[in-house]
């Protein structure tokens, strides 16, 4: 299986994807209510008309096997065959989607990658994870099928708002955590451009996913903060209030650096500096709001776990991680009440 995708830096308008894949085959292009708006026309270039456009709402709502119907229909309906190529415009939830739905459709049709996200360059469009939510839980259906290549514009990124930025900035900081230290040091003090932090944080995710492309292994170490993270965005999902998902892991690494302290053997000060740099960039989530109850049930429903045993990745030191290692569900019961106490003084 191809794990790593070939990535293309720079400019990338409609007429470049075509330039790459031929004028001959023909092109579909999926994106949501935000990237239709934001990110279409700079897309469009100087092209004189686009091919079908599949609009989806934007959120993890509509990241759901519905959605993936209406698209299945609208592809099938326009006759696109499985020698077309389909291009998903926009954020994780769009190049989840997208390239879940082009795995399936006819039994997989070719996708490409267009991030408009600072999330969606260094996290969810590397890697050949596709999927879709079910029951408000992350990425319950999905596969591994990693895109035909990934285009990466920075210019779709000056639109972001500020919590979209730090929803991206969450992984990049997770990706120094694991595996870069120095690299950690750098993000905090906010020392390297757009594209020197992308083009980082897609060296150390690419080295990672191609020493294990279907995660049996150290590719489990990406899922730092995720355990608690995605548990927290699920619970928020069903609560009505919006939070992204940077925003989760951010308090889910803040929550399991005190797990790591307790079962990886990281020390009490890094994993203060830890929380503390955490917290000097992510606002605290209002956590105190959630059933404990709920967000233990959802932990415990978490793919990583092992015969009933909730599994964590957690760094022994910054810019190291461990994987598979147990913890006691109610171990959350303390982090919640010290994360409420220290983030929201």
């Amino acid at each position: 299986m191809q794990a790593i995708a070939p990535i293309f830096y720079g400019a990338c308008t409609f007429e470049r994807v075509r330039e790459q894949f031929g004028e001959e085959r023909r092109y579909l292009i999926v994106c949501d209510s935000n990237t239709r708006n934001f990110c279409l026309p700079l897309f469009r270039g100087g092209a004189t008309e686009l091919p079908p456009v599949f609009e989806t709402e934007a959120g993890e709502d509509f990241k759901s096997l519905a959605t993936c119907e209406k698209l299945w229909t609208f592809a099938l309906q326009q006759g696109f065959d499985r020698d077309s190529v389909w291009i998903n415009l926009g954020g994780g939830m769009v190049s989840d989607l997208g390239g879940f739905a082009a795995a399936c459709y006819k039994r997989g049709v070719a996708f490409v990658n267009v991030p408009t996200t600072l999330l969606a360059c260094v996290d969810a469009t590397v890697g050949a994870k596709t999927g879709v939510n079910l029951l408000s839980e992350k990425n319950m259906i999905g596969s591994f099928r990693a895109p035909e290549a990934i285009f990466m514009d920075t210019r779709y990124l000056e639109s972001l708002p500020r919590e979209e930025w730090l929803s991206g900035m969450a992984e990049v900081l997770k990706h120094g955590l694991i595996a870069d230290a120095a690299y950690w040091e750098d993000c905090l003090a906010a020392k390297l451009s757009t594209l020197e932090m992308v083009r980082r944080s897609i060296d150390i995710k690419s080295a990672v996913v191609a020493a294990d492309p279907l995660e049996n292994g150290p590719r489990k170490i990406l899922n730092f903060g995720h355990t608690v993270g995605h548990a927290l965005e699920a619970a928020f999902v069903r609560a009505g209030t919006h939070v992204t998902h940077g925003a989760c892991v951010a308090a889910g690494m803040w929550m399991e650096s005190l797990a790591a302290e307790a079962f990886a053997g990281l020390s009490a000060a890094e994993g203060e500096a830890i929380r503390a740099g955490l917290s000097a960039l992510f606002p605290a989530l209002p956590v105190e709001q959630l059933s404990v109850a709920e967000v233990r049930s959802l932990m415990a429903g978490d793919k990583k776990n092992r015969g009933g045993e909730i599994r964590m990745s957690l760094p022994d030191r910054i810019g190291h991680c461990l994987f598979d290692i147990a913890v006691p569900a109610g171990a959350l019961e303390e982090w919640l009440p010290i994360y409420t106490d220290t983030c929201q003084k």
